[in-house]
């Protein structure tokens, strides 16, 4: 595969990247919103059944928030290594211009 195939596959990735790191910035603020109106809805409600249901809820919304932070930082793993990767490349042709 020619290096200029390998840049362009490279930088339409890294702008996945990017639109999936909106995604889950949004994603992380609606579910947090969605959750956050369900669990003020059951602390109203007295009662077994709506003790179990906020639980359940806040049992799930932290799941949510993990998975959510995990996969963004997952993302942004993979854009600094995208940052360290080009560094390097442009070192490397530095060094082999300069030894022609």
């Amino acid at each position: 595969m020619p290096m200029g195939d390998i840049k362009y596959n490279s930088n339409v990735i890294m702008a996945k990247l990017g639109e999936i790191k909106g995604m889950l910035d949004t994603y992380s603020a609606d579910e947090r919103s969605a959750y956050e109106a369900l669990l003020s809805a059951f602390s109203a409600s007295e009662g077994d059944q709506a003790t179990a249901v906020r639980n359940l809820l806040e049992n799930e919304k932290q799941l949510v928030e993990n998975m959510t932070s995990f996969y963004l930082e997952l993302v942004n793993m993979l854009l600094e290594a995208k940052a360290d990767i080009e560094k390097v490349e442009e070192e490397y042709s530095s060094d082999h211009l300069e030894k022609q």
